[in-house]
């Protein structure tokens, strides 16, 4: 694992993303970077949010990261630490791909994650059962009547999510 990388992660100060940007800018031409980040995700658990922080920061750039890697983080999901983390990886899900089976790991937490104390997981949980539909197409029906109880009983900015998944469901 990468020293400098890994002293670089423990130093962030768990707010500003500017330091989290330079160690992208810094690292990611590195052949290992993408091995060490998911390594220290899966070894070193408080060092998951600034980790996968940077993992979505290079995906949300349309950028891939290798898939065997990315479906290796995937598949640990039930072991997230943090709201952070799990919210990182919830917006990461339609943005990779995922393998078939990964998918009852993900279906996993995703569903723990839809009960998670954080109204923003809770939100993005939805979006991850859709992308677990996409596997699970059978699950269709369920998500829907879980979105259509979400809109009774969520709160707005979960309902905001759950309609753009909505949509998505009835295409």
């Amino acid at each position: 694992m990468n020293k400098d990388l890994l002293l670089r992660l423990q130093n962030w100060d768990g707010k500003h993303s500017a330091p989290l940007i330079q160690i992208y800018k810094d690292h990611q031409g590195q052949t290992l970077f993408f091995d060490d980040l998911v390594d220290i995700c899966l070894e070193v658990p408080e060092l998951q949010v600034p980790a996968t922080w940077i993992i979505k920061h290079h995906v949300d750039q349309k950028k891939q990261v290798d898939n065997s890697l990315i479906n290796k983080l995937l598949k640990a999901g039930k072991n997230y630490q943090g709201w952070e983390t799990r919210i990182h990886m919830l917006q990461i899900l339609p943005k990779v791909k995922m393998e078939e089976g990964t998918v009852p790991y993900v279906e996993e937490w995703v569903r723990k994650a839809m009960k998670d104390d954080n109204k923003f997981v809770r939100a993005w949980s939805y979006q991850g059962m859709y992308e677990v539909t996409k596997h699970i197409p059978e699950m269709k029906e369920e998500l829907l009547l879980l979105c259509e109880d979400a809109l009774e009983m969520e709160s707005a900015s979960i309902k905001a999510r759950v309609r753009k998944v909505l949509k998505q469901l009835r295409k």
